[in-house]
């Protein structure tokens, strides 16, 4: 094991381990863990591939998107791109962006299907801002966790609609960062619950305390994975922000998950969008146990695991063909 930084994480984690908004998002992985367990035990990582996309103009694709399927927000998207509210990159770029204090966008322009799914992710956040005053939005947990999953559902559903087979294959692989983030950020929040969990019972984390650990876990996976990732996610923690990543792959997880479970549900019947419009207006003011209630009244983490893992087997069947 490298040399890791104990204090400045005895620090991080003793500051962070009292504050609510943790304390809440702790419990909530803690309600989520069967869940995550069986992800964890059922799904490895995909192999990523080098692959050529298709050259495309997302914006284009986008807006088409929203036209047809909902219209309730393509005049506001018409709006803003007319008002300059969306910024599109003369640039690639990776990451897209809504800014939490004025809604606007900015997405690159990798030319490719990629900027239609990051436009359409980053619109669907948009849509959920509630302003407080010209300087500040409104921010929730249930905002923050279930605004992902309405978002990846958008463009998960949106992937569901395109016509080109060219295309179609182009978000196929792109789908692949989904399954991966779901699984490596589930990965990070059981090792950092482990890291919690130590830190309550000794008053401090070391070498030792995580090698007893490891030892007294040798023959479960749980060792297993704190023996692989421990560092990673120590590294992240001290040299990242200096600050606990448990809020931000728990955001990730949930998205991804949660966005393939919603869409399942649009695919039974697509009225549901309208259930999440009005789920996506309310999420600033409810709970994160009121919007889990609301998209499923009977949580059964079985048929939400089973889902996930459909989609994953699509996925990685359709790379390896």
């Amino acid at each position: 094991m490298l040399d890791l930084n104990y204090d400045e994480l005895n620090q991080i984690i003793k500051k962070e381990i009292n504050n609510k908004s943790i304390i809440e998002i702790i419990d909530i992985c803690k309600k989520l863990l069967p869940l995550f367990d069986m992800i964890y035990k059922n799904c490895t990582l995909i192999p990523e591939t080098n692959y050529e996309i298709k050259e495309e103009n997302g914006t284009d694709l986008a807006l088409s998107y929203l036209k047809d399927y909902h219209p309730i927000y393509y005049d506001e998207t018409q709006r803003m791109l007319d008002n300059n509210e969306i910024h599109i990159a003369n640039y690639s770029l990776d990451n897209a962006g809504c800014d939490s204090y004025t809604g606007e966008i900015i997405i690159g322009n990798n030319k490719n299907i990629s900027d239609a799914l990051n436009l359409i992710h980053e619109l669907f956040h948009h849509f959920n801002l509630k302003p407080i005053n010209k300087y500040h939005m409104e921010n929730t947990l249930a905002r923050e966790l279930f605004g992902e999953a309405i978002s990846i559902a958008a463009e998960l559903d949106f992937k569901k609609r395109l016509e080109n087979k060219l295309l179609i294959e182009d978000a196929k692989k792109i789908e692949i960062d989904y399954i991966n983030d779901a699984i490596d950020s589930i990965k990070k929040i059981k090792v950092e619950l482990v890291l919690i969990d130590l830190y309550r019972i000794y008053g401090k984390i070391d070498k030792k305390t995580i090698d007893n650990f490891v030892s007294n876990n040798k023959d479960n996976a749980f060792g297993l994975i704190v023996l692989d990732e421990v560092e990673n996610v120590i590294n992240n923690i001290t040299s990242w922000g200096s600050n606990l990543k448990i809020p931000l792959n728990l955001k990730y997880s949930i998205g991804i998950i949660f966005g393939y479970y919603l869409t399942s549900l649009i695919e039974d019947n697509y009225e549901y969008w309208n259930k999440i419009y009005t789920l996506n207006d309310k999420l600033y003011e409810i709970s994160f146990e009121d919007a889990l209630n609301f998209i499923s009244p009977n949580y059964d983490d079985i048929q939400i695991f089973n889902i996930f893992f459909k989609n994953y087997e699509q996925i990685k069947k359709a790379i390896t063909i």
